[in-house]
């Protein structure tokens, strides 16, 4: 072997590990080659092994321990191997190469050839070469990696006659470790021995060398800067080696009990994680005699500790135990004795002081033993539960009887377990034993919660869980005791001046969901009397009362057949009232657009039963507004209302069934055939036979029923033919509807429904050929007409076609956008303003539940394409048409993903500051929307700007004009800037923002008045 590799790689191994691993590689290619032997490399350091100078016979030996690693696990034989493995054996005396020794002798463990029986020799020379406390941790660390491998590699190897030897060793070499690096792999290596070797003799060696680490406190040192191992995963170690065998049982649970005792809260909880988990592993025999004990050790923690924690840790242990000891005894001696011990010397404590604190402890400790079998529950009532249901609770304190409250709310919890919930499959054969106490619960928990005053919220608090517990237990309360406590919940839920008719309606929700024919008997009658009875004028309370119990019905309606009784008992109010002499249309408009919300909320939920009612409902729908609304009976906003009902319905209905809808809405508004959506009425049959949308168009006593068009159309599919196809002659006619129409909400129905049929048109082709046909077209020269109405009517069409094209990223969507870009130099560039809002926010009515196209990324290409040119614009235009443009700027940034702004905000921030100070609202909120990503995001930016940015952010919040929503956004950038931005930059300001704040303080909202508060605060400190 070429001697000058030698002598390069100790020349190099200091300054560039790169060329001394090329180095290595370069002598192990020749080895595999047998260009050279194993015994060349040998000999070839060999004068450098003996070298007085330390570093040089490390560097040597690292030399030919690296080779031995890269090298193939099969390359060297058995012999070479042998003599290897004695030749680093002979060095280990050589304490200043210990670490560099160690990495060959660990590469020879991994031969595939090394002879097995050497491993104890291996041993017995690190056991007598090696005093670990006095090396570095890495000369540690190295050593221990030799007794992980043969752990891992030839645990089994070593005899029985060599066992004692080798633990005795392996304790003193394990003992006293202080690294967490090499404590987490000596925890790792303990693991190993004491799953798959039997240690006995050796457990008390064992565990001593664990248990002197508990409870674990290290942190990691501060020369290692890139340690990963933390205080928790040494935590998690240490745990599972100490549970890693059950011969620890009889040393390790004592200890833990003392822990228990006597030691600090967190302590405490890793003690119990630990027997926890012992419990959950080991065989129960191992484990069970320390019940008692364990009881003895914890019963003060878990029935007057503070910490809930701790407090919760404690009853799993417990219930764990107990179902353990359950499990292997059943309902014997050994089980019972414990049980007994467990509930006496808790229930001593309730029949002494039954306040809130105690009867939650006790009654957590009652469930923790008596959930784990229905016998076990059993025997906790028959025994026990007697005497504290005896207590004279009516004549107590309000205090004590709220402390009955919450430890029979445990009970019934437990009994709701093992008996089992209504619709649960559980079936039990023996009584429920809390059936004969039945009548003094009832009345205990009735007269609590009805029987005291409002303000006494935490005990009806407590009442109303009980009871609703109780409700839930199956087969424990009769259809008369159900419906007694159905009805004390609908008194609450639908009293508006109670507290507890939100948690009452809750209960009331969850009830319906399992006894639904109750809640049909009681609550429904209740809210329906509460509903207005004539067409005169509410009173406040009145009104107020109406709305509550619309609202108490929609939430408590979540089981299918309440949803659709209410659907049904809403549609036969709104009949009655249509049916009046008198129409009540305030009446109408609350109960449809509260039918609006319950549909809505139940396509939220994902639920499945909003499509059958596309036969019965929607037909109903379009025939009451196809007879009442030319008469003016139904006004736009209920016809608004209507039409968000169709959409939600439709929306989710099935393909088969939109096909069949379109084409009857086809008829109805297109050819005048008969459509199965009006209903048997002949007047309203004959005038739906008349009826065409060039009606809607020219008199406007029809205009209100395009929004029901444009409601059921919205909602369809894009393979839906009628969608899928585009039909000119539908366009044209929402075009027309635009121009003529009076009203904004049907002109906005109009659009939408342009922009949606544009938008789902399979074909682009057809796309481009409308664009280019002279309805479009002319569109163009009416956006540039002198003429006020025609310009944005023009304007307004445009943006809604350039929406549905910007979405789908149709490729004539930029000629569009350009176009209105130069229509901010019109004199009047206020609707083009509101054109780019239209474009780029969202719209409730044009989204992806509607099956509205909108590709990835689409507002990304937007900003991409438009902000330059706004960019370069602003630069040039006159000061009378700079703040149009202006406004379109902050609209466009505020309605974009912020890191698409923020590469950009050098140049935009100046003009964000610019629009500020312009007086339309959503200008304003949107350049503070994106003013505050950038104070969070590129402070050091703002920090050059706090001049022009201080003075529009105080002027904001004080100007009551400004939306709410506006002046609380100007203060929570206000205070974000003392939190990111240097004091230094900072200081000129900070008696100015404190002084010119003062009137924030006084503001007419609650939320502007706290958030000028919080702010001012920041600035003072």
């Amino acid at each position: 072997m070429n001697s000058s590799l030698v002598a390069s790689y100790l020349f190099t191994v200091d300054k560039n590990e790169d060329d001394a691993k090329d180095i290595i590689n370069h002598i192990i290619r020749d080895l595999v080659d047998d260009k050279i032997g194993i015994v060349d490399v040998v000999t070839s350091i060999g004068d450098y092994l003996t070298n007085t100078n330390v570093s040089m016979r490390a560097k040597a030996l690292l030399l030919l321990s690296q080779v031995l690693e890269g090298l193939p696990k099969d390359r060297l034989p058995v012999k070479h191997v042998s003599v290897l493995i004695q030749f680093y054996l002979n060095r280990l005396d050589d304490e200043v190469t210990l670490t560099e020794n160690s990495l060959g002798i660990a590469a020879l463990l991994h031969m595939d050839n090394f002879p097995a029986p050497k491993v104890v020799e291996v041993c017995y020379c690190y056991f007598d070469a090696t005093d670990m406390p006095k090396y570095s941790q890495q000369t540690r660390y190295s050593i221990l990696k030799i007794f992980d491998i043969i752990i891992d590699e030839y645990l089994f190897d070593i005899s029985p006659n060599t066992k004692d030897a080798f633990f005795a060793g392996i304790c003193t070499i394990f003992a006293g470790e202080k690294d967490p690096r090499n404590l987490f792999l000596v925890f790792s290596m303990l693991q190993k021995i004491l799953k798959r070797f039997p240690i006995g003799g050796f457990e008390k060696q064992f565990f001593d060398i664990t248990y002197c680490y508990f409870p674990i406190t290290f942190r990691a040192p501060p020369d290692a800067q890139a340690l990963t191992i933390t205080t928790d995963d040494l935590k998690e170690q240490l745990q599972n080696t100490l549970i890693a065998t059950d011969a620890f049982s009889n040393l390790l649970l004592p200890e833990l009990f003392k822990k228990l005792k006597a030691s600090a809260v967190r302590v405490k909880i890793d003690a119990l994680k630990i027997f926890i988990q012992a419990c959950q592993i080991w065989h129960p025999n191992s484990y069970l005699w320390s019940c008692a004990e364990y009881w003895e050790s914890i019963k003060q923690e878990i029935l007057e500790s503070t910490d809930t924690t701790l407090q919760n840790t404690a009853l799993n242990a417990l219930n764990l135990l107990a179902k353990n000891l359950y499990k292997e005894n059943g309902l014997s001696s050994n089980f019972t004795d414990f049980v007994d011990i467990v509930i006496t010397h808790s229930f001593e404590n309730f029949s002494k002081d039954f306040t809130v604190k105690i009867a939650s402890a006790v009654g957590a400790v009652f469930a923790a033993i008596a959930s784990v079998s229905v016998e076990s529950f059993n025997h906790c009532c028959d025994k026990h539960l007697g005497y504290i249901i005896e207590l004279p609770t009516e004549s107590e304190t309000l205090e004590k009887r709220h402390g009955m409250l919450i430890f029979l709310n445990y009970v019934f919890k437990c009994n709701a377990l093992l008996y089992g919930k209504w619709r649960s499959q559980n079936v039990v054969d023996a009584p429920n034993p809390l059936l004969p106490h039945k009548n003094k619960f009832l009345s205990f928990m009735s007269g609590s919660l009805m029987g005291v005053a409002k303000d006494e919220l935490d005990l009806r608090v407590s009442a109303v869980d009980v009871l609703f517990t109780l409700s839930t237990i199956k087969g424990y309360l009769d259809v008369n005791e159900l419906t007694m406590i159905v009805q004390f919940l609908v008194e609450l839920a639908f009293d508006l001046d109670d507290p507890l008719r939100k948690s009452a309606t809750d209960k009331l929700k969850d009830i319906g969901l399992f006894k639904p024919d109750i809640i049909l008997l009681v609550a429904f009658p209740h809210a329906f009397s509460l509903f207005p009875e004539t067409s005169s004028k509410y009173s406040s309370a009145e009104d107020a009362a109406f709305k509550h119990s619309l609202h108490i019905l929609m939430t408590i309606s979540e089981e299918k057949s309440l949803f659709k009784t209410l659907v049904i008992r809403m549609t036969e109010a709104l009949k009655d009232q249509q049916n009046a002499a008198k129409h009540d249309s305030y009446f109408t408009s609350v109960i449809l657009h509260n039918l609006c919300l319950a549909f809505r909320n139940r396509n939220i939920q994902n639920r499945d039963d909003v499509p059958s009612y596309l036969e019965s409902l929607v037909s109903w729908l379009y025939s009451i507004s196809f007879k009442y609304a030319p008469i003016s009976a139904l006004s736009v906003k209920d016809l608004t209302s209507i039409s968000q009902i169709i959409n939600e319905i439709i929306r989710v209905c099935p393909l088969k069934n939109q096909i069949s809808f379109s084409d009857d809405l086809w008829k109805l508004y297109f050819t005048n055939d008969e459509s199965h959506l009006i209903q048997d009425d002949m007047s309203v049959r004959e005038l739906s036979t008349q009826f065409c949308l060039e009606d809607a168009m020219t008199d406007q006593k029809y205009a209100g029923l395009v929004l029901l068009l444009q409601g059921g159309m919205n909602g369809l599919q894009r393979s839906v033919p009628i969608i899928k196809d585009l039909h000119v002659t539908l366009l044209n006619s929402c075009i027309g509807t635009v121009e003529k129409a009076t009203s904004p909400a049907v002109m906005l129905s109009a659009l939408r429904l342009l922009s949606s049929l544009l938008n789902k048109c399979s074909k682009d082709e057809d796309i481009n050929s409308y664009l280019q046909s002279p309805a479009v077209t002319t569109l163009y020269k009416k956006a540039q007409s002198k003429d006020k109405g025609q310009s944005q009517t023009g304007v307004q069409i445009l943006s809604w076609i350039a929406k549905a094209l910007v979405s789908r990223k149709h490729q004539y969507a930029n000629s569009v956008v350009n176009y209105l870009l130069d229509c901010l130099h019109l004199e009047d560039a206020a609707s083009v303003v509101t054109g780019f809002a239209v474009i780029i926010r969202d719209d409730p009515a044009l989204n992806k539940t509607n099956h509205y196209v909108e590709r990835i990324l689409y507002k990304q290409k937007f900003y991409a394409e438009v902000m330059p040119k706004l960019l370069e614009a602003i630069r040039k235009v006159t000061s009378k048409e700079k703040p149009f443009y202006l406004m379109v700027l902050s609209i466009v940034i505020g309605n974009v993903p912020e890191d698409v702004v923020i590469p950009d905000m050098p140049t935009v921030l100046p003009l964000l500051l610019q629009c500020l100070m312009l007086e339309d609202s959503g200008v304003k909120y949107s350049a503070l929307n994106v003013i505050m990503t950038a104070i969070k995001e590129m402070p050091s930016l703002i920090s050059d700007y706090m001049n022009s940015l201080i003075l529009p952010l105080l002027t904001i919040p004080k100007d009551i004009n400004n939306p709410a929503a506006i002046r609380l956004l100007a203060l929570k950038c206000l205070g974000l800037l003392p939190e990111l931005i240097s004091p230094i930059h900072m200081q000129p300001y900070r008696a100015k923002v404190i002084r010119e704040m003062v009137p924030c303080l006084d503001d007419i909202k609650r939320v502007v008045r706290t958030e000028a508060s919080r702010t001012r605060h920041k600035w003072y400190t």
